[in-house]
């Protein structure tokens, strides 16, 4: 028994190498049925019935059923549309607006020393197509509200200096999963109203923050930019960075430093309040390090400023 219906289809491919596609369906007052066939065989019977059990005042459970041989045959047959053991993460980050290209960069970087993943990533051309089918869905983008985001962010939430210290292996592509260090709702001054929104980084970027501490001691940059609209949603995202000239190539050359990135629902001065106090306070619960800002590099946005002065 499962208990979301992606979990079901990636024990399909769990329990064997076969490729499967979706057959029939079977719908009643109590129970959907989905049949899946075997593709990787000649005339095969072996299919899978994922069965949706709807009960009045329980949640709703998925059985997984099995049944039919296998035929003697095996056939040479490609998987078509993104792999079962990868949709779910894909199609999450899609809803919260990353590109095909970018999503594709990530998951070549983190299955990097994972050859039988790397298999199975997507190309720029099926994430652009599953992006586009999640907008005709209905309730495509469905974080709309702070408890949605509450339940995407509650496995990703870093919470104290074991939890970040728990990976330490550069090798291990855990170390470049997200990492949730805030989820809120905040209240704005009269004319900003209510939002939420999350506060998010990486094990390698937030140390970020120890090194622009060590580098530039005293002079501590931080900077920060509002103006990055997400596609879908009308989501925003922010970033706190700082900067740095680096010499690269028999030239100087001026790089940013990221060290978290906010996606808020809506700006005020409360959102980026939050965002610079959870920069201090999570960089001295897991660094160690006080972080003392000099001087600021603001974009046009009198919140931001607003905000940075009062903290």
């Amino acid at each position: 028994m499962f208990d979301t219906f992606n979990a079901a289809r990636t024990a399909i491919v769990d329990q064997n190498d076969s490729i499967y596609t979706y057959e029939t369906r079977y719908d009643t007052y109590r129970n959907l049925a989905r049949l899946y066939r075997c593709r990787s065989h000649e005339r095969c019977e072996h299919r899978f019935k994922i069965k949706e059990l709807r009960y009045q005042g329980v949640p709703t459970t998925y059985q997984l059923e099995e049944s039919g041989q296998h035929g003697a045959t095996g056939i040479s047959v490609q998987r078509r549309g993104i792999h079962p053991l990868l949709v779910e993460e894909i199609d999450s980050l899609l809803r919260m607006g990353w590109g095909a290209q970018q999503l594709r960069s990530t998951l070549l970087h983190r299955f990097r020393h994972q050859p039988e993943r790397l298999r199975l990533i997507p190309t720029r051309k099926q994430l652009e197509n599953r992006k586009a089918l999640l907008v005709k869905s209905a309730n495509g983008w469905e974080i709309l509200n702070h408890a949605s985001f509450t339940a995407w962010a509650i496995d990703l939430v870093c919470m104290s200096r074991e939890q970040f210290m728990s990976v330490t292996d550069p090798r291990d592509y855990s170390m470049d999963e997200i990492i949730v260090l805030d989820t809120f709702t905040v209240s704005g001054e009269e004319d900003e109203g209510t939002s939420f929104g999350v506060i998010v980084s990486s094990r390698p970027v937030f140390r970020n923050i120890a090194n622009s501490v060590r580098d530039q001691g005293n002079e501590l940059v931080c900077a920060s930019d509002g103006t990055f609209k997400l596609h879908f949603g009308g989501w925003t995202v922010v970033d706190c960075r700082s900067t740095a000239v680096t010499w690269s190539r028999g030239t100087a050359v001026h790089r940013l430093i990221p060290w978290v990135y906010m996606i808020v629902r809506s700006e005020s001065t409360a959102t980026h309040t939050r965002m610079f106090q959870i920069v201090r306070e999570k960089s001295m619960a897991f660094l160690d390090i006080e972080v003392n800002v000099a001087s600021g590099s603001l974009d046009h946005s009198d919140v931001i400023a607003s905000a940075f002065q009062s903290t």
